[in-house]
């Protein structure tokens, strides 16, 4: 299942380096696979080439956290508590 998504986010971006949406679902697939340190570069990469995405910063301190890169995931848990404070997956 994360496989197949994956191999499409690969893909797409192989053809669209710079393409933030393609990189924070693959963030979130390589999260679920277990892959964290996977998902860090993709998800930092998003960070500069996209507006704001809470989500992001939601997947982005998951993956700091399961890293054991504690100061850098309660930032990231931070800024997206700072934009939706009713976001429970930011605290």
């Amino acid at each position: 299942k994360y496989a197949d998504a994956r191999a499409v986010l690969e893909r797409l971006i192989s053809i669209h380096p710079d393409h933030p949406d393609a990189k924070i679902f693959l963030g979130a697939a390589m999260i679920a696979e277990g892959k964290p340190m996977d998902a860090v570069p993709l998800l930092e990469e998003a960070r500069v080439h996209a507006s704001y995405a809470p989500d992001r910063d939601v997947l982005l301190g998951t993956a700091y956290r399961m890293v054991n890169r504690h100061p850098e995931a309660r930032a990231a848990f931070a800024r997206a508590a700072q934009v939706d404070p009713h976001n429970p997956r930011a605290h």
